[in-house]
């Protein structure tokens, strides 16, 4: 059983933390958000479903055995609502 948590539901968070730490600047029209995240991502089975689960990396300090998170860049930009 994994303890990570949909990928989407990661970016949500991100997302919506860094809309609210920047609810403070009053006068502040945030347009663009471009981050770089390192994120450890699996692959989930559930019968016919597969899900795509990633989260922020577990441990602060890396071995030489443990993999090297990947790395997600994500673009938040204002436009047309279609």
């Amino acid at each position: 059983m994994s303890t990570r948590r949909p990928l989407g539901d990661m970016l949500m968070e991100v997302a919506t933390g860094t809309l609210d730490a920047l609810t403070t600047a009053a006068g502040l029209r945030v347009r663009r958000i471009a981050l770089t995240l390192p994120v450890e991502v699996q692959l989930s089975r559930v019968g016919d479903r597969t899900d795509v689960l990633g989260d922020l990396p577990r441990r602060l300090t890396r071995t030489a055995f443990d993999l090297k998170p990947c790395r997600l860049v994500v673009v938040w930009e204002e436009g047309e609502a279609s």
